[in-house]
């Protein structure tokens, strides 16, 4: 997506309302390369990526998003293999795959040849 449509009664509710600067950026930058990814907000297998991937993929170090802290923005999955990130919008990401779907299906109506008649073949004895 190119887009984050965020739901803003969720941005006020307590796990921001609290929450540190650096909390919130490592928050915005999580969620944003989920939407990038339309991954669902979960980064599947970023446990075991370097400390370079991490700057290169996310903007942020492996170390900003380590910590856990009590407000809960974003989640390590047992045994560290995965981030769940709270607050991505999946109901956003879903209508904009179903979006592409039904303009994938237009285009290709709109753009379908009408009553064009099949080439025919010559062969090399008709030459």
């Amino acid at each position: 997506m190119n887009w984050l449509n965020t739901f803003l009664p969720q941005l006020r509710d307590d796990r921001f309302s609290g929450a540190s600067t650096e909390e919130l950026g490592v928050w915005l930058r999580l969620v944003a390369y989920c939407a990038a990814m339309e991954n669902g907000g979960s980064i599947v297998g970023c446990g075991s990526w370097t400390e370079q991937q991490w700057p290169v993929a996310i903007g942020i170090s492996k170390e900003a998003v380590q910590f856990q802290r009590e407000r809960g923005l974003w989640e390590w999955n047992p045994p560290h293999t995965s981030i769940w990130v709270y607050g991505y919008p999946t109901e956003q990401e879903t209508r904009m795959k179903a979006m592409r779907v039904g303009g994938k299906r237009g285009a290709r109506k709109r753009w379908k040849p009408k009553n064009v008649l099949p080439i025919q073949q010559k062969s090399a004895g008709d030459l």
